[in-house]
């Protein structure tokens, strides 16, 4: 279980340093509209998503545990789990080729959920 977590964490850092590194060119990709802000719409790296354990592929989704109390980072509105973490998550989760299932939680329910597979 800790290698799939570090795994997974893994996979978060290296899609996130892989989507901070694109030029400031404008490109093809069609975005996203959220509350305030337009959003990039990411596209599959497969060689990222190759490194995606095949439980989670076979699943085809990712849950997200969030505290969603913490705007900007991250709150409800309209019903909805927005701000920036979430629109991080989901661009990750398209670089993964995974859908990204936003779910609110206490914080101090967050780990334990992890390590009982929640």
């Amino acid at each position: 279980m800790r290698k799939l977590i570090a795994s997974l964490c893994g996979l978060v850092v290296a899609a996130g340093l892989v989507a901070g590194c694109g030029s400031s060119e404008s490109s093809s990709s069609s975005t996203t509209s959220t509350s305030s802000s337009t959003i990039p719409t990411q596209q599959v790296n497969s060689t990222i998503a190759a490194t995606v354990p095949a439980s989670f592929k076979s699943k085809g989704n990712l849950v997200v545990g969030t505290e969603a109390q913490y705007a900007p980072n991250e709150f409800v509105e309209n019903g909805q789990i927005v701000g920036m973490d979430p629109d991080l998550m989901k661009a990750i989760g398209e670089i993964l080729g995974l859908k990204i299932q936003l779910q609110e939680a206490q914080f101090t329910g967050i780990i334990p959920g992890i390590q009982s597979g929640k």
